[in-house]
């Protein structure tokens, strides 16, 4: 009859019989993780967040709900967390992690759920991420951008992704400035696409003075690239062809996180060209076996740092990485079907070029052993490259996500409203509460005891009744938001207050009483 009766029953069986079942569900669970910064491991932090991320996108009811466990982690993690991380190297694929799963948490209803007290200098996961968007800022790893050895891609991929999250969370805040967040976005991706490096290898023999990065797009010929310059995609003095192509995953997450920050999407034909010969250079060095090939080539220099020639072809992927167990990065880890077709235009297969692989990945490639390890915390292949590629870069821009604002938290258009209808003689508050911003979800209640916080009971706090037709259409829709909340048993005699939270970032509101409010 009542969805609180259905939940209670949920959790007496899960806390008898379910607890194991919940560690294998639910990756914040694992043992490996750490809801706490880790010391001098920022691999293992970004496994963290990428774990948070996969809970926060697996939402449920309470007590089975990752996305309720994921609030609660990375509440914890932000909590714990130097300000000084947001401004290291390549912070800003973090700090997209967070604000994506925050947003995922927030479609569920747990985005402003915190447990009073809050613990020590904290206050609520609004305030947490207030505090990453003041401390994030753009750090080169490599030193000035040029094209010496790395373009500093990778820094703007993951500044492009960073602020259009950070927008999409400010956009729902309802703040001014997020035409300004967006442009710091676009910014990022226009830096991104400007130090592509294109290589005419003719003009190299003629003059390798002038550079590996040595040519325009004009030379790249057109949609069809016809003509003498291909994309080298050049990391750590070396062609990577998967760098380049990886790196696009991230720029599908901006498009995503600008979607939802409400600004337009668009690629120049400049870039269009660009994206279109990333994704021939992976054709281009992969087999039939979907395998990189040992042709890609690694420029030399002389005594002085000069690149003046090529030394011998390398291996297009590192064969020798222990953490991939002999495979590398496969090809087929990058799900780009979505964003291509989109927003570049299907790739297809080149004239001329191999057709052994294209950008169609199939489900049953790369989701477990021996491609990710998602058990694995200090490994490059555990959950937050995972949610990078995978989550962010496909799963987020697939059709049926992609501008589907039901995955996101919605708009802070409305307080949150209703009334503490009094106390029973049995101990159980009563009442109704809602946050018109979201009608189908719940709002969270605090109740006081002649002003001390009662405990929260997750058997009650979280379990609502169906409502009546005229409180609904107060809220907007929806059709549960009475409350019924057992006391403890001290505070009887006691004056009882009550607040609901607003559901995303707005402050508390009081509940007046309508009745006899002790017991």
């Amino acid at each position: 009859m009542f969805r609180s009766i259905t939940r209670v029953a949920v959790l007496m069986l899960f806390c008898t019989v379910a607890a194991g079942e919940a560690m294998a569900v639910c990756k914040t669970q694992e043992l490996d993780f750490r809801s706490t910064f880790r010391t001098g491991d920022r691999l293992g932090d970004f496994n963290d967040y990428g774990a948070i991320h996969m809970d926060a996108d697996n939402g449920g009811d309470w007590p089975t709900d990752c996305a309720k466990l994921a609030h609660d982690a990375l509440l914890s993690k932000l909590q714990s967390t130097p300000s000084y991380v947001w401004s290291e190297s390549l912070a800003g694929y973090q700090v997209a992690l967070v604000f994506a799963a925050a947003h995922r948490i927030a479609s569920y209803g747990w985005f402003n759920t915190a447990t009073e007290p809050y613990g020590p200098g904290s206050t609520r996961l609004s305030d947490e991420l207030q505090e990453v968007i003041n401390a994030y800022s753009l750090t080169h790893h490599a030193g000035a951008c040029g094209m010496t050895g790395n373009g500093c891609l990778d820094d703007y991929a993951g500044q492009a992704a960073a602020y259009a999250w950070i927008a999409a969370f400010k956009k729902k805040r309802g703040d001014t400035d997020v035409p300004t967040t967006l442009t710091a976005s676009h910014t990022a991706m226009n830096n991104f696409f400007n130090y592509v490096c294109i290589h005419d290898r003719a003009e190299y023999n003629a003059n390798p003075a002038g550079g590996v990065c040595n040519d325009t797009t004009a030379d790249l010929g057109g949609w069809n690239l016809t003509g003498p310059a291909k994309v080298f995609s050049f990391e750590h003095e070396q062609q990577t062809p998967h760098y380049g192509l990886g790196l696009m995953t991230t720029i599908a997450s901006a498009f995503a996180g600008v979607k939802i920050g409400g600004g337009d999407l668009w690629l120049s034909e400049d870039q269009k060209i660009k994206a279109r010969a990333i994704f021939r250079e992976v054709q281009e060095h992969t087999n039939a076996s979907f395998e990189y090939t040992t042709d890609c080539k690694k420029p030399s220099k002389d005594a002085n740092g000069v690149f003046n020639g090529f030394a011998a072809d390398v291996p297009c992927k590192d064969f020798n990485d222990p953490n991939w167990y002999g495979r590398g990065y496969d090809p087929r880890m990058y799900h780009l079907e979505e964003f291509y077709d989109t927003f570049v235009g299907t790739p297809g297969v080149i004239s001329g070029i191999p057709s052994g692989y294209t950008y169609r990945s199939d489900d049953t490639c790369c989701t477990s052993y021996p491609y990710w390890r998602l058990d694995r915390y200090d490994s490059n292949w555990g959950p937050g490259r995972y949610t990078s590629y995978v989550d962010q870069g496909w799963k987020f821009v697939e059709p049926a996500n992609y501008g589907n604002t039901a995955r996101y938290m919605p708009p802070d258009a409305n307080q949150p409203r209703g009334y503490l209808d009094g106390v029973t003689s049995q101990g159980h508050a009563y009442g109704w509460a809602c946050d018109a911003d979201a009608p189908n979800s719940w709002v969270k209640i605090d109740l006081y005891a002649n002003g001390t916080k009662v405990a929260d009971d997750h058997q009650s706090q979280y379990a609502w009744w169906s409502s009546e037709s005229a409180v609904n259409q107060l809220c907007g829709g929806g059709t549960a938001h009475r409350f019924q909340i057992a006391l403890p048993s001290w505070t009887k005699g006691l004056s009882i207050t009550a607040k609901t939270r607003d559901f995303t970032f707005g402050p508390d509101v009081s509940l007046p009483c309508l009745g006899t409010c002790t017991w």
